[in-house]
């Protein structure tokens, strides 16, 4: 009578902590769908600013692409500007690709 009620313990336990780790997965999806919308709203928006790689906690590289426009604003008078934009919005269109990894690494 004992092994019994143990193993109705056990099995009991076990498939609570399977229902709840599904449960957690379900609700983390979602939650990492959501992110990713947004993040993409705010690269789409506000990308050239690098805001939606402050989102995802890429803060230095986030600064990164905010100085390279203030520089690209800076050395626009002098054609300058044209050529780093044109980097910084290939690194903008790179990111697309780049940015469900980016959440998921959150």
């Amino acid at each position: 009578a004992s092994w019994q009620r143990h193993a109705a313990s056990y099995m009991t336990n076990t498939v609570k902590g399977a229902v709840t780790t599904m449960n957690d997965r379900m609700h983390s999806n979602a939650d990492a769908t959501g992110t990713t919308i947004l993040v993409y709203v705010a690269w789409f928006f506000l990308g050239m600013f690098g805001v939606h790689r402050f989102l995802t906690g890429h803060v230095g590289s986030g600064f990164a692409m905010l100085a390279l426009n203030g520089l690209g604003w800076l050395t626009f008078w002098f054609g300058l500007g044209f050529l780093i934009w044109g980097m910084l919005g290939i690194w903008w269109l790179i990111d697309a690709i780049l940015i469900p990894g980016m959440v998921r690494s959150r």
